[in-house]
């Protein structure tokens, strides 16, 4: 009997272990980040990457990298070949083969194998025949991106001299012989992997075949100098179309107007890119009494009176009243990714409903223009639970939007296990804080709301949580352990590229 007691409780403390390790793996759901600042150098058949370590809730446990032939620029394309290379921050990949542009990236991936979301910015490199130190840059297309601008791709990431680096660059017209004057020299931000150079030119002429020849003041990151005479040319033909112009300007809001009780139209003064979820991009509340807030219930793109599409949106709301409204426009985005100014994305209408049956007179003594409480300058405001030390653990994350990072003078967490409506305060913390955890929290529903302090102390109207459910331990637990194990083997996020 004694030998079968024994047995059974180190069975038991076996399952225990096992179920303790379980749980903690299915609790975790967290990706960990992406992978930043990936760097390669090519050589003889092989390159040699490197890349900053990601960071994860848990903990990351190894990397993978992923290469092909082919870019990857379009969500569902995926790379030829991968390799789990373990927790290592650099990788020498041989067996590659020489003059062929590879594309590489990589990804985190943490004990409960969740992977980063999104690929590594891709890193272009060509094997050479030769030493890694020793291959020279060479040229591997030049092509006119405008009347006045061109493009130059080198095989590797390289650097032009501090001063005067137009000096580096000469272009003949093949027709006439003739230079065609290069005005400056830079590197193109748009590529990562610092491997492309724009040049300014003078006109040049529609049709016209140029050849490109780059000087020996070019280097690699390794400090070898491009060989003249040995790839430092390339052709290309003249262009006629005019320069893009880079837009750095978020859309401005124009104007609004309550077409009636349940709808509003906002104009603004270009295209706009709304969230997944559109009605986060507006909030309504009333002038007087900004605790007031009027439901967002859709939002529907159209053209402007300006007749440009996408340029006017149409605000389903609830009833409305005949009240003064502020409306304001909260992350909205242009199509070249640029968000609007706080200054430039409020405004105040009236409302189509009946107007109030009490209207109070200001007193003599009392201000007219009273402050209104302003909008919440924080977006994205989630909640999940996580099992960490033995303990359930809400946490708490949220954006700060760019635009009002310097308005922000305190944060304020609220609880309420009641509903969503009945909050005490649980936390004050700093303007720049993104998270928070909450522990120690009894089984139960509960709600949690954020709100914003401005540099003159007036406190916004906040942003709420959906409900998160703390569950009794015992069965529940027990549930969520044999969930994990039965579906550990087969759960898998589907990365987006």
């Amino acid at each position: 009997m004694k030998s079968m007691i024994k047995k059974f409780i180190a069975f038991t403390s076996v399952f225990v272990m096992f179920s303790m390790t379980s749980l903690v793996a299915f609790a975790d759901s967290t990706s960990p980040s992406d992978v930043e600042n990936l760097k390669g150098v090519a050589g003889d058949g092989l390159v040699n990457l490197s890349w900053d370590p990601a960071t994860d809730d848990v903990g990351v446990v190894g990397y993978e990298i992923y290469w092909g032939e082919s870019s990857v620029t379009e969500p569902g394309q995926s790379y030829d070949n991968n390799l789990d290379v373990g927790n290592v921050l650099e990788y020498r990949l041989e067996g590659l083969t020489n003059n062929v542009n590879y594309y590489f990236s990589v990804i985190a991936y943490d004990e409960a194998r969740n992977e980063s979301e999104a690929w590594a910015t891709e890193l272009m490199l060509r094997p050479l025949a030769g030493d890694a130190d020793n291959v020279p840059p060479q040229v591997i297309s030049a092509e006119a991106i405008s009347k006045d601008q061109v493009k130059i791709v080198f095989s590797e990431s390289v650097s032009l001299p501090e001063e005067n680096p137009e000096r580096e660059f000469s272009i003949e017209n093949q027709d006439t012989f003739e230079l065609l004057e290069v005005l400056s020299a830079m590197m193109f931000e748009e590529d990562e992997t610092n491997s492309s150079v724009i040049l300014e030119t003078e006109t040049q002429i529609l049709g016209n075949e140029y050849k490109l020849t780059v000087n020996i003041g070019v280097k690699d990151l390794a400090g070898n100098n491009i060989i003249s005479g040995t790839s430092d040319t390339a052709l290309f033909s003249g262009s006629d179309t005019e320069r893009a112009v880079v837009d750095t300007t978020g859309p401005r809001l124009l104007s609004a107007e309550a077409l009636d009780d349940e709808h509003i139209v906002v104009q603004f003064d270009e295209a706009i890119v709304l969230s997944l979820d559109p009605s986060e991009n507006f909030v309504i509340v009333e002038k007087n009494d900004a605790n007031v807030k009027l439901s967002v219930l859709g939002v529907d793109l159209g053209t402007s009176d300006a007749g440009v599409e996408n340029a006017s949106a149409l605000i389903r709301t609830g009833k409305q009243r005949g009240v003064e409204y502020i409306v304001s426009a909260i992350n909205v985005l242009d199509e070249s990714g640029n968000s609007s100014r706080v200054s430039e994305s409020t405004i105040t209408i009236i409302g189509k409903g009946d107007a109030p049956t009490d209207p109070v007179d200001p007193s003599p003594e009392d201000p007219i223009d009273q402050p209104s409480t302003p909008a919440v300058l924080v977006a994205k405001f989630m909640a999940k639970t996580v099992f960490e030390n033995d303990a359930m653990v809400v946490k708490l994350s949220w954006d700060i939007l760019s635009e009002t990072k310097d308005l922000i003078e305190a944060q304020k967490i609220y609880m309420s296990k009641n509903s969503d409506k009945n909050f005490s305060l649980k936390d004050s913390i700093g303007p720049t804080e993104t998270s928070y955890d909450v522990v120690g929290l009894d089984a139960g529903d509960y709600w949690f709301k954020i709100t914003t302090l401005d540099i003159d102390g007036n406190e916004s109207e906040g942003l709420v949580t959906g409900k998160i459910r703390i569950a009794e331990t015992g069965p529940s637990v027990i549930g969520l352990l044999m969930l994990s194990i039965g579906l550990g083997g087969v759960i898998k996020r589907k990365k987006r590229v």
